[in-house]
């Protein structure tokens, strides 16, 4: 693997100055010499951060395991081995996807692009996903302020997860606008979701 040259920030120095700009973060990791490890190192820290985040709904989750002998640990088997297996082959396939959909489009980039750009946007809005999962476990002793406060986390969440990556793609894939990038992503996660429906 490329060693980080000397007197440069560090990964959370990188994640934090991302916020200044996603599009010039992306191309500093594009430019840093790393190869598939680095990409795969962000897969895998993403998908531990989004276990992490996810475990204030291990309790509901534990609920629907109550047949079994420990619930609450065939809950967390269950979440384990879905972030930590199943998890990381679907973002390969996003990946792809979204490098082939690209093309289309004229981009510019690579497959190793597409995934970099994928695993590092999420890496990148995990601090916002890892504080917005703890307010929603704040708010889980309330359950009126959780039905007005979960979709709104929710919300920012996401939102930042979906400018982080596009802004990432649009970098990797040559394109000018992050917006339209995004507004595409928003179109076909809306649109794969809504052919399936109409086919079966």
């Amino acid at each position: 693997m490329a060693e980080r040259k000397s007197g440069s920030p560090g990964l959370v120095a990188d994640i934090l100055n991302a916020y200044r700009g996603f599009r010039p973060a992306m191309r500093r990791q594009m430019q840093g010499g790393f190869g598939e490890e680095r990409a795969l190192f962000f897969l895998m820290l993403a998908c531990a951060l989004l276990f992490v985040a996810s475990l204030p709904g291990l309790r509901g989750t534990a609920d629907l395991a109550a047949e079994a002998d420990d619930p609450l640990a065939a809950a967390l088997s269950g979440r384990i081995f879905g972030f930590f297996f199943f998890l990381p082959l679907i973002l390969y396939g996003v990946a792809a996807l979204s490098h082939l959909l690209a093309r289309v489009f004229g981009g510019q980039g690579n497959f190793f692009s597409a995934r970099l750009a994928l695993f590092w946007g999420l890496v990148v809005a995990m601090p916002v996903v890892l504080v917005t999962s703890a307010f929603a476990a704040l708010f889980a002793y309330r359950p009126e302020l959780a039905a007005l406060a979960s979709p709104i986390l929710g919300t920012i969440s996401l939102a930042v997860l979906l400018w982080s990556w596009a802004a990432a793609l649009a970098e990797a894939e040559g394109f000018a606008s992050t917006a339209r990038v995004a507004t595409v992503i928003c179109a076909t996660v809306v649109a794969i979701p809504a052919v399936f429906v109409a086919l079966f």
